[in-house]
This record gives structure tokens, sequence and C-alpha cells, in this order.
């Protein structure tokens, strides 16, 4: 739990200008999903994702979270 509090601290730090970036977006509403709970937008967010090499890492979450 502390690695994702440590995440949620870091990608607080990124400015409003960084965040419109697509791919940081996409991150960045994975965490704010994780956080609050709502795992349906998780499962939709593999449909949403910016670059392919994405999935990669949105299967191992998808996974945990089954």
């Amino acid at each position: 739990m502390i690695r994702f509090a440590d995440f949620h601290t870091e990608l607080e730090k990124v400015s409003a200008q960084e965040q419109q970036n697509q791919y940081i977006k996409f991150v960045i509403d994975l965490e704010q999903s994780l956080a609050v709970g709502n795992y349906n937008n998780l499962f939709e967010s593999r449909k949403k994702s910016p670059l392919p090499t994405f999935n990669v890492f949105l299967d191992r979450i998808l996974e945990t979270i089954r």
C-alpha cells in the first residue's frame, strides 16, 4: 500500500499542462479509479488505452482486481 501512496503523491506533482498529455492523463485516470474503487472504469480502460503497450500493465492490474 505504501508504494501506491507514493505513486499517488508523484502524480499530484504533475503540472496541469503535463496532465493534458493523453498518456499521462490515462495513467492519472487509472490511478483515480483505483483510489476510489471504481473497478468498472478500470475494466473499460483497456478499450481506451492510448498505446497497445499499456495493455501489458492493464492486464496485470485487472488480473489483480479479479
